[in-house]
Order: C-alpha cells, then structure tokens, then sequence
C-alpha cells in the first residue's frame, strides 16, 4: 500500500467504494432497461399484444396502424369468470384486421375441465 493510501481513512475508501458501486449498478439497470424493453422490437420480426379488461378502451385501428401484427386476449379466468372487454376487443381486433388469439387465465379454484368449458362457451369458434 502506497503512503498516499495509508492516509485515506477506511470509512472514505468505503463511501468511495459504495458510491461506484451505486454508479455502476446504475448504469448497468439502464443499460440493461434499454437493451430489453426498447430494442425489443428489433429482435422480431412480428410484434404483438396482451389486453384484457385491465387495459380499458383500446384505439385497435392505432394499435393496428403502429406495427403490432396481433393480439392475445384475455377471455376467461378461473370456472366462471369472464372478462367483461372479451368481446369489444375480440370484434375491434378482427375489425381492424390483426390476426387475433384468445387466453385463459387458469387457478386453482375450479377443476381444469370447469375452466375449459368456460373458455370454450365464451370464445368464438371461427
């Protein structure tokens, strides 16, 4: 150790060691941040979306129109739920012309066979 180090006292060299961490942690979360969600679509060719009743009135001709090819949505959950947006969004993703799929949200409520009849006597079978 040089006598210039010998002088720093232990608590300093500490505080200079955490705040490059923090620094470091930092910049790595914002790295990390701009590496997954913002050049997530430069990974893949098709783009699409996940909605259910949570996301409230959607502009599907916007969506359509943005680059977003199709969408999951959220039919059913559990053995009698269904979500009350189901059809709007499954009619305006058909009207606005994305390739559409519909999801149920599975628990542990209800037996699997309740869960599939209501999924089925909910989505269309086009």
């Amino acid at each position: 150790m040089s006598e210039q180090e010998q002088h720093i006292p232990i608590r300093r060299r500490l505080r200079l060691g955490l705040a490059a961490l923090a620094v470091g942690g930092t910049l790595a979360a914002i790295l990390a941040y701009h590496y997954e969600f913002q050049l997530a679509p430069l990974w893949y060719n098709v783009i699409g979306v996940d909605v259910s009743n949570h996301q409230g009135d959607i502009d599907w001709p916007a969506l359509a129109g943005s680059n977003v090819a199709f969408a999951y949505i959220k039919a059913t959950e559990g053995g009698d739920f269904r979500d009350k947006r189901f059809q709007l969004n499954w009619e305006g993703a058909k009207r606005a012309g994305l390739a559409r799929g519909a999801y149920h949200f599975f628990t542990q409520c209800r037996s699997g066979a309740e869960q599939a009849k209501n999924f089925i006597a909910t989505v269309p079978s086009e």
